[in-house]
């Protein structure tokens, strides 16, 4: 029997399923109790028939009672018998549907799941390509660049530290001269980056390849050594003279930003999406992959540990 919340009971593909296996179980122990009723009653015919041979004409009666018994017994198995067959059949239907059921809801809540982690790092990171391009027509970036004196590389670190000061996505902002070499740091205390040679990395590379002032490149997770070797996703964009659009470059402004701290936001959402409609956690690993298959985020009970590669300067 169904219990009284089923009217409250939220539908799902495992609920179905058990709901299968249940009137299977039940159609089985009822057959068997219909077959053992059978086996009960042929036998009291049989007796029947004998008890109406000893009495002779008297026992007449008792023999076609007997024989009708008889019959009706072989009607019933077969009844039982059809049951058996074209039940089995409308159950392993069921579970089948039940299992793809199961299978296009899981898959559909694992989609908005990720479409929502992907909602919520494209809008973040969105902000960022916007940071780096405006951030580079600043001023006293672009001095520090032209003038290339200490005194003025100091002003641009405090510019750089005051930038820093209204935002905490970012472990470091990092200005560097065409040569490779960080000039100035917007958290110099934290980390002494300014003097360190950036030139092999690919996202100053490609920053000084840049046509336009509209233009901005980024390189993937990665462990860097300009902020004592925490995850990073790197913004950059070229420095241009005059802070113009079109102006020559005279260098790169660089955005070290907090990727673990996002990555894991957005995945514990998604787990506790999940969490709330998987009956099991056990099973359930959430991971953020790039095109190439690597990983660079991971989350859940039984991740594995992610290696992100440690970039070198």
């Amino acid at each position: 029997m169904i219990s009284n919340d089923s009217e409250t009971r939220s539908v799902n593909a495992d609920y179905v399923t058990h709901l299968a296996q249940r009137l299977e179980l039940d159609i089985a122990q009822s057959t068997h109790q219909i077959r053992e009723i059978n086996e009960d009653i042929h036998v009291l015919s049989v007796n029947a028939k004998i008890e109406s041979a000893r009495a002779g004409s008297h026992g007449k009666g008792f023999a076609v009672v007997a024989d009708n018994i008889k019959h009706l017994v072989a009607r019933t198995n077969g009844v039982t018998e059809h049951m058996d067959s074209s039940v089995q059949g409308l159950i392993d239907e069921l579970a089948q549907l039940s299992g793809k059921l199961g299978v296009d809801v899981r898959g559909q809540r694992f989609s908005q799941a990720a479409y929502n982690v992907i909602d919520i790092i494209d809008r973040n990171l969105y902000e960022r390509s916007c940071d780096v391009r405006w951030w580079a027509t600043d001023d006293s970036l672009v001095t520090a660049l032209s003038e290339k004196t200490q005194e003025v590389a100091g002003r641009a670190s405090q510019r750089l530290g005051v930038i820093l000061d209204s935002y905490t996505v970012y472990f470091d902002l990092v200005l560097i001269n065409p040569e490779g070499e960080i000039l100035a740091n917007g958290r110099p205390d934290d980390y002494s980056s300014a003097g360190s040679k950036v030139h092999d990395t690919p996202w100053f590379k490609r920053a000084m390849e840049l046509n336009s002032g509209q233009e901005f490149t980024e390189e993937s997770a990665h462990v860097s050594r300009l902020v004592k070797n925490q995850e990073v996703l790197v913004y950059s964009t070229a420095v241009r003279q005059g802070g113009l659009s079109h102006g020559a470059i005279i260098g790169v402004l660089g955005l070290l930003f907090r990727w673990k701290d996002l990555s894991h936001t957005a995945l514990q959402r998604a787990w506790e999406y999940l969490t709330l409609q998987e009956d099991s956690k056990d099973d359930l690993a959430l991971y953020i992959l790039e095109p190439t298959g690597r990983s660079i985020a991971s989350y859940g009970e039984s991740v594995f540990e992610t290696a992100i590669p440690q970039q070198v300067l």
